[in-house]
């Protein structure tokens, strides 16, 4: 409920992209992008890390970034299945794809890897905002993940894209 609005009214969900993460939430977040923009800049100009380690830990980032947002949604799903929703097959099989994902993307050349893994990351963004919204929960977390994958999307399609400055 709203300040002003009268008790019992269904309150509407608030603008996608009011900014009303927690500050831990939003601050923590945030600092969780820094590993993926510092290797992200490494694989592209060379600087820091010896040949292929910064691959490799960019795509190990990346993966178990998307396995925990995963993990997320088993606690998610293990929460409503207390409640009046109902998580079945779908919601928890989507918590254990992401792993999957990763499993296979490391089988993967480095660019089909980054593709797996971006259009993996972008899935999981769609699901959260839809499954805030179903669900009635609150759109926090819903917007702060859109921001941050959109982010990390980027991250992992950059290398694709954009020869790296190394190779100039």
């Amino acid at each position: 409920m709203r300040p002003g609005e009268p008790p019992g009214e269904a309150a509407s969900a608030p603008p996608l992209f009011a900014p009303t993460a927690p500050w831990p939430a939003f601050v923590l977040s945030i600092a969780g992008l820094l590993p993926a923009f510092a290797l992200l800049y490494s694989l592209q100009t060379g600087w820091g890390l010896p040949g292929g380690t910064a691959e490799k830990l960019f795509l190990a980032y990346a993966g178990a970034t998307l396995a925990h947002l995963g993990g997320v949604q088993w606690g998610e799903a293990s929460s409503l299945a207390s409640t009046r929703l109902k998580a079945g097959w779908f919601r928890f099989g989507a918590s254990v794809l992401p792993v999957v994902i990763v499993t296979l993307a490391w089988l993967a050349p480095l660019s089909g890897a980054l593709v797996m893994l971006a259009a993996a990351h972008g899935a999981l963004v769609v699901f959260d905002v839809v499954t805030a919204r179903l669900d009635g929960q609150s759109m926090w977390y819903a917007r702060l993940r859109m921001w941050l994958g959109t982010a990390m999307i980027l991250c992992l399609l950059t290398p694709v894209v954009q020869p790296t400055i190394a190779s100039l």
